[in-house]
């Protein structure tokens, strides 16, 4: 992934939209498809860049254009996707970025031999670091799932893997005693209080650290059931089995999603407390205790294809798309 400078400017005087089209953009290649999205590399005046466009034909894709280029234009930090420019009609809205990797964590992973459990600790410790800055922000993420941890590298900077938060259509403002929510989520992720009562916390945030954790260790969901009804229910009564996390898992880690996972969100820990748990200490012996838990890749490849295949996306083929409501 290019390397770009962040504008932090961008916190104090947010991007003005541009109401036009964006002009002639060549497809390249499609990065990945959401509901009302399409997110793609295109070259522009003979540069490369990465382009989301939303479909705004109904209210709700209107709504996840929107709530994207509000969160983006106010957000800028070096593990969040930094927004260059927006454009917008009637029918479209397309936001544009320095180009984007189309690997996301399960990917990434599935296309090893194996990984330790110091490379889950790595990609959540980085995750962390965006929740806490958008927490910091007012705000609460509401979208934490796999497809959503972009890989913009492998080993660097002392880590195993480098990671970046995409896909901001439903971070919302949320306040500590709770606030009602609009938006489609992923309820595999989310958290009772979302099912429930369509209301997030900031510890809604936290639950959802807690199933990537619990999936990146395991290569299973720690809800799922026979049904999406049954898994709703299982959300909502906290009902989860341990034994499908990998026998190699360190026991800090299992204590830190037996914390997580708690019915009533003031019950969890906060984004600092899970930060200073000792899962993630940078310590030595914790170290290489992560280091020492090894996990083999054929139940998260297994998983990944799965994920992938049952996402919901838009029909449309993306390059088409892209040239009819674009151009």
């Amino acid at each position: 992934m290019a390397a770009s400078t962040l504008n932090y400017e961008t916190e104090k005087k947010h991007m003005k939209i541009k109401a036009e089209k964006p002009g002639s953009v060549d497809f390249m290649n499609e990065v990945t498809k959401g509901r009302f999205s399409t997110t793609a590399n295109v070259n522009k005046e003979g540069r490369l860049y990465s382009v989301k466009v939303f479909d705004k034909a109904t209210a709700e894709g209107s709504d996840s254009a929107q709530r994207e280029f509000k969160n983006l234009k106010a957000l800028q930090h070096e593990k969040i996707v930094s927004l260059l420019d927006a454009y917008e009609t009637d029918s479209m809205m397309m936001l544009k970025f320095s180009p984007l990797p189309s690997t996301d964590v399960l990917s990434y992973i599935a296309e090893r031999p194996s990984y330790t459990e110091q490379m889950v600790a790595d990609i959540c410790g980085q995750v962390l670091d965006a929740l806490d800055y958008i927490h910091w922000r007012g705000k609460v993420y509401l979208n934490l799932e796999p497809s959503n941890i972009l890989v913009t590298s492998g080993r660097s900077l002392g880590r195993t893997v480098q990671v970046k938060l995409a896909n901001f259509e439903t971070t919302q403002t949320v306040s500590a005693t709770g606030t009602q929510i609009k938006g489609t989520y992923n309820f595999d992720y989310a958290a009772p209080e979302i099912i429930e009562e369509a209301k997030a916390y900031p510890q809604s945030d936290v639950w959802s650290f807690g199933v990537l954790m619990y999936v990146l260790m395991s290569g299973q969901l720690p809800f799922k059931g026979e049904t999406p009804e049954e898994t709703k229910e299982n959300i909502v009564n906290v009902k989860f089995k341990f034994e499908w996390l990998y026998k190699e898992c360190t026991m800090e880690g299992t204590r830190l999603m037996m914390w997580i996972f708690k019915r009533l969100p003031y019950r969890r820990p906060t984004l600092e407390e899970v930060g200073a748990h000792r899962w993630l200490s940078s310590a030595d012996y914790m170290l290489k205790k992560r280091q020492r838990a090894k996990f083999p890749t054929n139940r998260i490849a297994t998983f990944a294809k799965e994920y992938h295949r049952s996402r919901p996306v838009m029909e449309q083929d993306s390059q088409a798309f892209i040239s009819r409501i674009v151009q």
